[in-house]
């Protein structure tokens, strides 16, 4: 079913297809990578007459970007090796004490665009946590593993 691109919505919104949405925000690629930053993202929002440019901009990128990457583009999924998911998990690890609290992996879920961050921590926690101690340390790394690649849209590869 494709929309007609010049109709207008009764609440005034522009109608296009996914393929004229995708043209109309490649204009805004100032530096033609095939990614949209947050800066970028802005002007179109700025372009399309809303206001608080930055700030839609930034809850944009956040909700939209499923590889981490800072940027709108067309990878979906983050992919990185075990390592590489050990130091994006330290990431999260607010009070540096080496292991991952139930706060701080409902923060991974949230900066990964997933919904229902503290209920999905707390059964991460506790699907993940081997020993009870309502945390997630280097030795349940490997459990954790499972859940993100299943709520936080990662792979991982094991090199």
């Amino acid at each position: 079913m494709a929309i007609k691109s010049r109709s207008i919505c009764a609440d005034g919104k522009r109608e296009m297809t996914m393929d004229e949405f995708m043209r109309w925000m490649k204009r805004f690629d100032a530096d033609k990578d095939g990614r949209i930053s947050r800066q970028e993202l802005a002007e179109a929002v700025r372009v399309s007459g809303g206001w608080f440019a930055r700030l839609k901009a930034r809850r944009g990128v956040r909700s939209v970007d499923r590889n981490g990457n800072g940027y709108i583009d067309d990878n979906g999924k983050r992919e990185m090796t075990m390592d590489e998911f050990m130091r994006w998990m330290k990431k999260f690890d607010a009070d540096k004490d080496g292991k991952i609290s139930r706060e701080e992996l409902a923060e991974a879920v949230r900066v990964s665009g997933g919904w229902f961050a503290g209920l999905k921590a707390k059964r991460g926690v506790r699907s993940v946590d081997r020993n009870g101690n309502c945390y997630i340390d280097d030795s349940e790394i490997k459990n954790l593993v499972e859940f993100a690649e299943k709520h936080l849209g990662v792979r991982i590869f094991h090199l």
